[in-house]
């Protein structure tokens, strides 16, 4: 490879090997907030676990201050091949991305420190503020490197992350630490040693041909005009939870707050693995024919009702757990059954419509279905803080939002292909509805009745579901 490409040192990866590399670094992840949720609560109070949790959330949505730049240069590159993209071109936007980032970190803290907050509160706030510049100038790389199908960066790059945050938690906790600020401090100091990966891994490409030339207004307006749809359409999740968090902190208080976000923290393990999926999913969509982008649809609908239906059952292995082992959040937990639900809705949409939308231009309509979807979650959370009514409704709020996105996402999609809705693809839907009514009505012991109703549909439908994976085993060969 010539050095003008610079691209000798990382390769692409291919989509097989991409699945598993992003499911394993996002299983990891997935392991190490499974240990923060389970062991973080036994030692510090439920307190200063509610502030912990209000940085996780303030943190999740720092993105949105990179405008959409970022998420415009993803869709701009995506499919594209890492040696084939100009690196001056992209160095300069890297800079110029930096400082930004940089300055409105620095505004964000500038403005803390002249607030009126309360001393956890300000540690938070500042903590986010440094958060801004490392998590988004990381994302530029990881986008980068998503969008070029280099899936082993980002993988590496998340594992980094986790490794070091879990590490230092363990060690603060071990030495008598394991308190607000300290917790907050492992989590920082991993985000910078994985910004720091990034940075040393692309130093062969990106960062190799880096001038920095006159500011390119034109290409920036171009990205964040398209990119901020895409930036609605990623953060639609956040935001249509967001609001809900947000109106149970006014109306509840900081614990209470605490009590929900442990039972929304279970329920997101599963959508890291799924949000994998569909990240290597975007830049093999881009690259086949129309045809075999039908055809990859069709079967994948049918095979992920399946096996998200079963998934759902690992709901009766967790509850007990951790009923158990932590019975101070037991007014969070007993919420579980009404919220778990929402990975599955979350996950049919990320997997059936959000990267199909993306990969065929189509993020306008992302846009709209998510923006409305928003809007419903404003509408329903504003009721519920009127009418003062109880945590239950806000969880309902929740599955709501999600399964109206899911459904309307599928409805559309399926008309752009000319297809029809199914009996398979209402089934999925009758069995979520069978699941809560029968956890409302009858408690854990439907379990019995779920799995006897899905065992029958499972076994009457076997030959379908081989030849279905088949026909996936031989579009991915």
């Amino acid at each position: 490879m010539d050095s003008e490409s610079g691209v000798a040192h990382i390769k692409e990866t291919s989509f097989l090997s991409g699945i598993l590399q992003a499911v394993f670094s996002n299983s990891f992840s997935t392991i190490s907030q499974i240990f923060l949720i389970l062991i973080v609560p036994k030692f510090i109070t439920p307190t200063s676990y509610s502030y912990w949790q209000l940085y996780i959330f303030y943190i999740s949505y720092v993105g949105i201050l990179h405008f959409g730049w970022i998420d415009g240069m993803y869709l701009q590159l995506g499919g594209e091949k890492l040696e084939n993209i100009k690196g001056d071109k992209v160095g300069n936007e890297l800079c110029w991305f930096t400082i930004f980032q940089m300055i409105v970190s620095i505004l964000f803290v500038f403005g803390t420190l002249l607030g009126k907050f309360n001393v956890p509160n300000t540690y938070v706030l500042i903590q986010t503020g440094i958060i801004i510049f490392v998590s988004n100038v990381r994302s530029f790389y990881f986008f980068l490197f998503q969008a070029t199908n280099h899936i082993h960066e980002y993988s590496v790059g998340t594992l980094i992350e986790k490794v070091i945050t879990v590490i230092m938690t363990i060690i603060f906790i071990v030495i008598g630490f394991g308190n607000l600020y300290f917790l907050i401090i492992a989590d920082v100091l991993g985000k910078m040693v994985s910004l720091g990966y990034t940075v040393w891994v692309d130093r062969n490409t990106i960062l190799s041909s880096i001038k920095i030339k006159t500011l390119p207004i034109a290409n920036i307006r171009i990205n964040i005009l398209r990119g901020g749809k895409l930036l609605v359409a990623n953060f639609a999740s956040l935001f249509m939870i967001g609001v809900v968090r947000y109106t149970i902190k006014r109306n509840f208080g900081i614990v209470d707050f605490g009590q929900i976000s442990i039972t929304l923290s279970i329920s997101n393990f599963m959508v890291m693995l799924i949000q994998a999926i569909s990240m290597v999913l975007f830049p093999y969509i881009r690259r086949i024919d129309f045809d075999v982008v039908k055809k990859l649809h069709s079967v994948m609908r049918y095979e992920l009702s399946i096996l998200f239906l079963w998934l759902v059952g690992i709901y009766y292995i967790v509850f007990p757990i951790l009923h158990i082992w932590l019975p101070k959040y037991d007014l969070g937990l007993s919420l579980l059954w009404i919220i778990f639900p929402v990975i599955f809705f979350d996950g049919k949409f990320e997997l059936l419509s959000s990267v199909y939308f993306q990969a065929l231009n189509l993020e306008g309509i992302l846009y709209k279905i998510n923006l409305f979807s928003l809007l419903l979650s404003m509408i329903w959370s504003f009721a519920n803080y009127l009418l003062s009514l109880p945590l239950s409704m806000y969880a309902l709020t929740i599955i709501g939002t999600f399964f109206f996105r899911s459904f309307l996402g599928e409805i559309i999609l399926l008309k752009y292909f000319h297809e029809k809705y199914n009996r398979n693809d209402l089934f999925f839907y009758i069995m979520i509805t069978v699941f809560m009514l029968s956890n409302w009505l009858i408690g854990f012991n439907s379990v019995y009745t779920y799995i006897a109703l899905l065992t029958v549909y499972t076994v009457v439908n076997r030959k379908n579901i081989f030849h279905y994976v088949i026909e996936i085993i031989k579009i991915f060969k």
